[in-house]
């Protein structure tokens, strides 16, 4: 922070404002692809079923799935 540059500066502020995150993100090491791939999981069990009658009967097909059953 005693750097005479402000672009310098500014990157040293973003990162004291997000170590935490950045710490965080290195300990679990998930990526987008993780979640972009429990969400195209997730839109093919919706269009293989065609439709559910209620919410309830939507969440016994993931937890089903999700669970190894």
């Amino acid at each position: 922070m005693r750097e005479r540059l402000e672009p310098i500066k500014a990157v040293a502020s973003m990162i004291d404002r997000r170590f935490d995150n950045i710490i965080t993100d290195c300990r679990h090491e998930l990526t987008y692809a993780v979640a972009d791939r429990l969400n195209s999981e997730n839109m093919r069990i919706n269009h293989r079923a065609g439709g559910y009658r209620n919410a309830g009967n939507f969440k016994d097909v993931f937890s089903f799935y999700y669970g190894g059953l």
